[in-house]
């Protein structure tokens, strides 16, 4: 990910850093894997601004002007994280490797750096305000 590029003016108040999972089972390894199966429900894709591969890797999906789609409640102010996987045997569960909570806590001290004013949520942290938390929105 180019920095430089990545971070331009943003046109939107950002109040929130959600971190969360793509919900994807063992096997999906890319973003592009990731929004091939979002676009089987019917979305252009996954929503989250940043998606973390199990290996590390940060690759950027929405640039930071457009609004996310984890948190209904919250997308329009709300820059999203996640990393690939977050099922195991078609339930919800904490897969996340080392490398992946590295590249979080990398992720994390960027975004505060660049916005101090954003508070870190988990989507689970948020859901009591967001009833449709736990669906995909626009």
């Amino acid at each position: 990910m180019k920095k430089r590029q990545y971070f331009r003016a943003i046109r939107r108040e950002l109040k929130y850093l959600i971190l969360c999972s793509t919900r994807t089972e063992e096997g999906v390894e890319t973003l592009a894997e990731v929004n091939a199966a979002v676009r089987q429900s019917g979305y252009p894709d996954c929503g989250h601004h940043l998606v973390i591969r199990r290996d590390g890797t940060v690759e950027a999906c929405r640039t930071l002007d457009e609004p996310a789609r984890c948190s209904r409640a919250h997308n329009v102010e709300a820059i999203s994280v996640a990393y690939i996987g977050g099922m195991m045997d078609g339930a919800p569960f904490f897969t996340a490797t080392r490398a992946q909570l590295d590249a979080m806590k990398a992720v994390i001290t960027t975004l505060k750096n660049c916005f101090p004013m954003v508070e870190v949520h988990t989507r689970q942290d948020l859901a009591g305000s967001d009833p449709g938390s736990a669906e995909l929105e626009e």
